[in-house]
């Protein structure tokens, strides 16, 4: 049993890109979406229209208002929408969740500066509130980094909160690979890389991670090997790891900047998949 997951920050609803992101998103063939930059009104329309005609006609209820972002969690199959992660911050639809079986994702799309202090403090709450047992994960585009480490110097003020997560056991799958490691997910204006995008696991998730047994790099893209689609939602730059968890799951989190991360988690048991569900 495979669940296919991928997060993408889409910038701006997808706007004239949304034909070449859907081609892009049918190629990876994920049974389940995390889309950031998720934009209300006439766009929200859109994106929904253009993932159900490439097969994800099941996605959470929550809509951003008319110009505003959020993120929106789109599937293959149905799922129960657990809705917003807290509804005391000031925009709820930029994180909400999803249950899939006994599996809860979290879909987030925080904002920038310090106006993310209230998302964290909620996130970490509710992860906070999950059973030791529960299987769970938070992905999707965090606006945040960890100084001199997913960034070059040290401008992210909240930087810590990616330490308050790993102190309730949740782990930077990513970062658990690459100690050291310096990689980044976006390039602002002057080319300056940040590590912003992110995925955490939950404590009985991170239990079962044995070491990285295989890692696969690959070389550069280069612009004539990519399709038009690619062209024009990919920079040219891949890389892909692959991750083995000794019990029940075997995870491969890849990542394609910009804003892209692809991961893939297969059980070898089913007891945590509700029977009602088809996959």
């Amino acid at each position: 049993m495979t669940l296919r997951l991928l997060a993408w920050n889409i910038r701006q609803g997808g706007g004239t890109r949304l034909a070449a992101i859907a081609a892009v998103l049918a190629q990876h063939e994920a049974d389940v979406l995390v889309i950031s930059e998720y934009r209300g009104g006439d766009s929200a329309l859109r994106l929904r229209t253009a993932l159900a005609a490439i097969g994800y006609g099941h996605t959470t209820a929550l809509t951003p208002p008319a110009g505003g972002n959020g993120v929106l969690i789109a599937a293959r199959q149905p799922f129960d929408d657990g809705g917003p992660v807290a509804e005391a911050v000031p925009d709820p639809c930029r994180m909400v969740r999803a249950y899939f079986g006994a599996l809860c994702i979290y879909g987030i799309y925080m904002p920038n500066l310090l106006k993310k202090v209230p998302y964290w403090e909620a996130l970490i709450a509710a992860l906070a509130a999950e059973s030791l047992q529960a299987e769970a994960l938070a992905i999707g585009d965090f606006n945040t980094c960890r100084a001199y480490v997913d960034e070059p110097g040290a401008i992210d003020m909240c930087a810590h909160y990616m330490d308050g997560i790993e102190a309730i056991g949740f782990c930077d799958l990513w970062r658990r690979r690459y100690p050291e490691g310096r990689e980044f997910s976006w390039y602002s204006t002057r080319g300056n890389g940040f590590r912003i995008d992110h995925a955490f696991l939950s404590p009985a998730l991170t239990a079962q991670a044995g070491r990285a047994e295989e890692i696969t790099r690959f070389a550069p893209l280069k612009a004539e090997e990519l399709s038009p689609a690619q062209k024009a939602c990919l920079l040219s730059r891949s890389m892909a790891l692959t991750l083995r968890f000794y019990k029940n799951w075997a995870i491969r989190l890849q990542t394609l900047s910009p804003r892209f991360l692809v991961l893939s988690m297969s059980r070898t048991i089913n007891k945590w998949v509700n029977p009602s569900i088809k996959w």
